[in-house]
């Protein structure tokens, strides 16, 4: 009989036990469905007022210089529209031979072709196939390495090269710009 009261004292305990996790469980569970559901609701609701908040200021909010750009509107529109000019007046275009260089390592071919832009008074002074305008072009052109030629942020620069070489040979004043007008490298 001294068994039998010790599996049942045991087996209350067990119960009792089951019963406190179980209470423990349903105490702790409200919290976390808060926090799901929080999460749930922050992650959805947060980006809408953004999004809200977001066009409002761009779309509903007046700009300060609303006035004034409604007017230069008007006035533009009422205006005669005249086609922009790229080049200037007073500029001309000298053409250039074509260039083929062989790049650094002689595995490489460049071939370009170049126009300067020149100022009037002095358009009859520039000769494009002068030799050592051409000498100063090759030497640059032959020292540059390849993988900058190849590189499309690398044509300011090379352009600004350029124009300073033909500003040595030519003339401070006489060469305004260089243009590329051709550029293959193979």
């Amino acid at each position: 009989m001294h068994v039998g009261n010790e599996r049942v004292a045991e087996t209350k305990k067990k119960q009792e036990e089951a019963e406190n996790a179980e209470t423990a469980n349903a105490d702790s569970m409200p919290a976390a469905n808060a926090k799901k559901k929080g999460g749930l609701v922050g992650a959805v609701l947060t980006p809408l007022i953004l999004g809200v908040v977001s066009f409002g200021t761009v779309f509903l909010l007046p700009t300060p210089d609303s006035e004034t750009t409604s007017s230069n509107l008007e006035a533009s529109a009422s205006a005669s529209v005249e086609p922009h000019n790229l080049m200037p007046e007073n500029l001309y275009i000298v053409e250039m031979d074509e260039f083929v260089v062989s790049i650094r390592d002689d595995r490489n071919i460049l071939r370009m072709s170049l126009a300067l832009e020149v100022p009037q008074q002095f358009q009859e002074e520039v000769n494009p196939n002068e030799l050592r305008l051409r000498d100063a072009f090759m030497g640059y052109l032959r020292a540059v390495e390849i993988a900058e030629l190849r590189d499309p942020a690398f044509l300011p620069q090379l352009r600004a090269q350029l124009l300073r070489r033909s500003r040595l040979v030519l003339g401070q004043e006489k060469v305004t710009g260089v243009l590329i007008t051709d550029f293959l490298i193979r």
